[in-house]
């Protein structure tokens, strides 16, 4: 299987994942494993939790106690390992909020997106007025500029990817005014332009089909190429900072005496949700009509 270069936060996740994997197979706990490399038990928790960067030799003794001695699969590891220490094109921006910008990095590797938002249009289908006018009402710690160049540069790879992207909004984003008239209106339009490309889907749940589930806060969904083995990460979002749920190793993560195996049921609550959502709201094309009918009357 080839390592594919997902990006480095992905490949992080990958290789975290693989590694619990190993562990699991030889039915070893965290502690018996960490005895018999003579590590602490910290270091384990911190590499299998992709907290700690780790050197080729370190992951070559690793792999030589699980067995591992292919050279084409310790190649392929080691390579996935280069991978998760190297640059990124959002390592210029200097923005405090951690689980953003790890956020940002699993993004840019997911082969598909689904986002809701019942307050404001998201991020990456902001137009850069109303993002800067949207980002200097929140008076990011990081600074305005900081946070509308990590944004643009979003967009920017996205647009280049094109990964598979669906987002559900409330009508209330339609109708909430961000700036004048002018940047409303053009904002409106540019989502009617983006609903045209085809890895882009905007469905807009009107105020007529009541309650949703969206309605308890902003959230995004990833998922990513079955090779990687990764499970969904949920993204809670709210003006102050973001909250990330992962799930590497969830589903087994309950073998170790410090698991928190809840994260799972909280990623398919919202993915159960975003399905509901979908079912209420307007088709495609009836969406894209909506948006375009209230930014021509947008004055």
């Amino acid at each position: 299987m080839s390592s594919g270069n997902y990006g480095r936060v992905v490949q992080r996740a990958r290789l975290t994942h693989e590694l619990q994997e190993l562990r699991w197979s030889r039915n070893e706990t965290q502690e018996a494993a960490a005895r018999a490399l003579r590590w602490s038990v910290s270091k384990l928790i911190r590499v299998e939790r992709g907290w700690v960067g780790l050197s080729q030799a370190d992951l070559e003794y690793l792999l030589k106690h699980y067995g591992v001695t292919d050279e084409k699969e310790v190649s392929r590891l080691v390579q996935i390992a280069e991978e998760a220490r190297g640059s990124a094109w959002w390592d210029q921006y200097k923005v405090p909020d951690k689980d953003f910008m790890t956020y940002v990095g699993y993004e840019a590797g997911a082969t598909s997106i689904r986002m809701t938002d019942g307050y404001l249009v998201p991020g990456p289908l902001q137009t850069e007025d109303y993002m800067r006018t949207l980002t200097r009402t929140y008076k990011p710690v990081g600074g305005l500029e900081a946070m509308v160049g990590l944004r643009k540069g979003r967009q920017r790879e996205l647009r280049a990817r094109r990964p598979e992207q669906v987002y559900v909004l409330d009508e209330a984003v339609l109708r909430r005014r961000v700036g004048d008239a002018d940047t409303m209106a053009a904002q409106l339009q540019n989502l009617v332009e983006l609903s045209a490309r085809p890895e882009i889907t905007i469905l807009i749940i009107r105020f007529d089909a009541g309650p949703h589930y969206g309605m308890k806060g902003p959230f995004a969904l990833l998922s990513f190429d079955p090779a990687t083995g990764l499970d969904d990460i949920l993204y809670l979002e709210s003006a102050r900072r973001g909250d990330l749920v992962e799930t590497v190793g969830q589903n087994r993560l309950s073998q170790d005496e410090d698991a928190e195996p809840t994260e799972a049921d909280d990623v398919a609550e919202a993915r159960d949700g975003f399905d509901n959502m979908v079912k209420i709201a307007l088709g495609r094309e009836a969406s894209r009509e909506f948006i375009d009918h209230i930014a021509r009357g947008m004055g």
